[in-house]
């Protein structure tokens, strides 16, 4: 392989959200969250290890999470909820972003602006459409292009709902 693209997180945040809204929290929800997010860092460590192990000389590009809050699909749900997405896709995104200069590189769905554009999301506001599917393709060209990550430490995009 030479080009290697990993795009993990956002089932992972709904499904965790989905945990949480049937109690797996307990009384402690930022301890059971934070306990999830450094799971995932350490599933993503050895995500990546692998994938290096396997293509050594491979351009590794890895998307990290946009706020799943911000999307809508979840425009309906209630703010704590909606903070429980916010708090997942933060969280995983650090993780992801924690990998960048490991040998590969971040595209940045989290603090692009064109991640949230209305136009680009498929009927179940989830999944891109084909305008969606088109940015994402024309940034990764653009990374492949330029061989540089565009990762962001924080952005305006990471507080869409008051936090946690």
């Amino acid at each position: 392989s030479t080009l290697i693209t990993v795009f993990g997180g956002p089932n992972d945040v709904n499904a965790l959200a989905d945990a949480v809204e049937k109690g797996a929290a307990g009384s402690d929800l930022r301890g059971y969250l934070d306990t999830q997010i450094r799971a995932f860092g350490s599933d993503t460590d050895r995500l990546v290890q692998g994938l290096r192990s396997r293509a050594p000389s491979a351009f590794i590009i890895v998307i990290n999470v946009p706020n799943m809050a911000g999307l809508p699909y979840a425009s309906g749900y209630s703010l704590q909820a909606r903070q429980v997405l916010q708090y997942l896709s933060v969280g995983l995104t650090r993780e992801l972003n924690r990998q960048n200069g490991r040998g590969l590189v971040i595209a940045d769905a989290m603090c692009d602006p064109q991640t949230y554009a209305p136009g680009g999301f498929a009927s179940d506001g989830f999944h891109p459409n084909d305008t969606g599917y088109a940015g994402l393709a024309q940034r990764l060209a653009s990374i492949v292009a330029s061989g540089t990550s565009s990762a962001s430490a924080s952005c305006a995009q990471m507080t869409i709902v008051p936090p946690l």
